[in-house]
């Protein structure tokens, strides 16, 4: 899924958002098409489901005095104990001075391959309001679930955020760092782009690169109208970027796009290639996700990666199933329903067995569940589904009555 900001492109949120929809759905009717046997070598997955003068004006002004005084009083201590409640209250209960000392949550397992993370309130164009505090706390969270991640992009620090994140709450987690890549049609491309590859230099400067996996420009960008040829000069650059560094390690380079823009050209130009699989807009009933996703994956456009040489790394870079809508009528398409007991499906389907899939050595399941919360700025961006594939809620509650599975990954 794009984390875009409209104000990257040179058409109206609107706009793009329809455009951005009508590419995603042509792009999935087309996988739903090709994918549809799904019964061609895929593993066995399993069917679960002033003062004033004289004494009385003066006690007046005194008792007054007094009053307020015991007010601010009372309103400080009851302050200080809300801020205490807050931190010790909150999603996760935690030693404020040692974010590495926090409460496990028994409802939560380490049972998925990697996550898709975006930061809550890390939005360019909505100020930038995201805060170490929080996303300690999502790493606290999602340390509970994988010891991998992906973001999507660099803006309003996000990689500093992450890694100085990982680094105070001393889990066992390395992430995917990022660049968003704008359209080169839109007006402040290059400075869109540059912003970014300057937080993201300035991040590995100062956190080093132990919890970095590698670094992907880009997100659906051929999706959207992009070229191949370009996206792939810009890995180029970035590898130039990383060696400029002296880095103590060589950062692996890649891209995400939609799974049907996948091409053994652009896997020449990849040190690993992301490719996003979705059921849900492919139109298939939840039962028949799971199986899909892999053999979408092992039989159609993403599998011609492997065919690069030498063949890049490949991953699933978004797979999930949405629990609503931001309208009702959203809530269904084609034959997929959205909703808590569909995506306790997709979960006890899916994931487990492709944990077993990648432990015996298959090339086609290594995956990025989408994705860890809801992202609550997407409704009024793109509207449908998009704002609500997270397995928490925004305030990083785990959606009621959703039950993760409880198995290893590798």
């Amino acid at each position: 899924m794009s984390n875009k900001n409209a104000s990257a492109t040179n058409l109206s949120p609107e706009v793009f958002a329809r455009e951005r929809y009508i590419n995603r759905m042509e792009a999935n009717e087309k996988a739903a098409a090709a994918g549809g046997a799904y019964d061609q070598g895929v593993p066995p997955y399993r069917a679960k489901n002033g003062l004033f003068a004289g004494k009385k004006k003066w006690w007046w002004i005194a008792g007054a005095l007094l009053i307020v005084a015991i007010i601010a009083v009372a309103v400080g201590i009851a302050v200080s104990k809300s801020n205490k409640k807050d931190s010790a209250t909150g999603a996760v209960k935690s030693d404020k001075n040692d974010p590495s000392n926090f409460e496990k949550d028994p409802d939560l397992h380490q049972s998925f391959y990697a996550m898709c993370y975006t930061p809550q309130d890390a939005q360019y164009d909505q100020g930038c309001k995201a805060s170490i505090d929080a996303v300690i706390e999502d790493v606290q969270l999602m340390s509970q679930l994988t010891t991998r991640l992906r973001l999507y992009g660099a803006d309003c620090g996000i990689p500093s955020l992450v890694l100085e994140a990982i680094e105070k709450t001393k889990v066992n987690m390395t992430v995917y760092l990022a660049t968003w890549l704008p359209q080169p049609s839109a007006t402040d491309a290059t400075a869109t782009y540059q912003r970014q590859v300057s937080e993201l230099t300035s991040a590995i400067k100062q956190y080093g690169v132990d919890h970095v996996d590698g670094v992907t420009v880009g997100n659906e960008y051929l999706l959207n109208g992009g070229s191949e040829t370009d996206l792939i000069s810009k890995m180029a650059d970035m590898r130039t970027t990383l060696k400029g560094l002296n880095l103590p390690k060589t950062i692996p380079v890649g891209t995400a796009d939609a799974g049907s823009m996948v091409t053994t050209s652009l896997a020449q130009g990849s040190d690993y290639v992301m490719a996003n699989v979705h059921a849900w807009f492919g139109e298939l009933p939840v039962d028949q996700a799971a199986g899909w996703v892999w053999s979408y994956t092992a039989n159609q456009e993403p599998a011609s990666a492997l065919q690069a040489s030498p063949a890049p790394e490949l991953f699933i870079a978004e797979t999930g199933w949405p629990t609503g809508a931001n309208a009702t009528q959203f809530e269904t398409l084609g034959a997929a329903q959205a909703g808590i007991p569909e995506l306790n499906t997709f979960l006890d389907t899916y994931v487990c067995q492709a944990n077993q899939n990648i432990t015996a050595g298959d090339k086609f399941s290594k995956y990025f569940f989408f994705e860890f919360s809801d992202e609550t700025w997407k409704d009024a961006m793109y509207g449908g589904v998009e704002a609500h594939w997270g397995l928490f809620t925004a305030d990083r509650k785990l959606k009621t009555g959703l039950t993760l599975p409880n198995c290893s990954h590798p």
